[in-house]
């Protein structure tokens, strides 16, 4: 019962302080409860019922109202929070930087193939071309050889220590040694052979050098034999 009183006297406040006046809650509880008693008085048992189920409805319908009102009140206070202003996402978004654009493809212009060909010809100098004519034609000629051997064989070649009857017909001249030919007295040789008792020292490219008995002399293509 207290709790009703209670309830009534903060609604009977706020009405007043509404109204701009203030109103005795006690005093009007108290004529209230008055003129209860003598409406019971006269109305008898049953008014009695009617008037408690009335004063129940009134305490539940202020109740509500209370309830009510407590809500808007918390619903009003709680409306301000939501008004607080938005920051834009757009300035507390991180700038991100520029993705670069992938490099374009630059298609590869169309190469030459005999462009490097072309210049290694021109650097490299051209190889020393070799005499074959003069001992291709030289070779078949084997009744000369074979007279100059029969000549050198003979007692008076090797009286002349050697060093007569020597023809260098034709020249094969190479960088490498080992590589170079010379056609001596119809034959084919390479430096360090041994013909008409001299041995071959070197092949130059226009003549051949001998060595015969501790004495150096060279011979010229197709001339007699030089002393030195």
């Amino acid at each position: 019962m207290s709790f009703i009183l209670d309830a009534l006297k903060k609604l009977e406040q706020e009405k007043a302080a509404r109204r701009g006046g203030t109103v005795d809650i006690s005093a009007e509880i108290v004529r209230g409860n008055h003129r209860v008693s003598r409406t019971a008085r006269r109305t008898g048992p049953m008014n009695a019922t009617t008037v408690g189920v009335g004063i129940a409805l009134l305490i539940v319908v202020v109740a509500v109202a209370f309830v009510w009102r407590h809500r808007g009140v918390v619903r009003e206070t709680e409306s301000p929070a939501v008004e607080v202003p938005i920051v834009p996402r757009d300035t507390v978004a991180v700038e991100r930087p520029p993705v670069p654009s992938p490099p374009r493809r630059e298609e590869p212009m169309p190469v030459r193939a005999a462009a490097p060909p072309a210049a290694r010809t021109e650097t490299l100098p051209p190889p020393p071309q070799p005499r074959p004519a003069r001992s291709e034609t030289a070779e078949p000629a084997s009744p000369p050889a074979v007279g100059a051997e029969r000549v050198e064989d003979s007692p008076q070649g090797g009286a002349s220590g050697g060093s007569g009857g020597l023809t260098v017909s034709g020249i094969a001249w190479q960088e490498q040694r080992s590589l170079r030919r010379a056609v001596i007295n119809g034959l084919l040789l390479s430096e360090g052979k041994t013909v008409g008792g001299a041995r071959i020292v070197e092949i130059m490219p226009n003549s051949v050098r001998f060595s015969s008995n501790g004495r150096t002399f060279e011979v010229s293509i197709s001339s007699a034999q030089v002393g030195k």
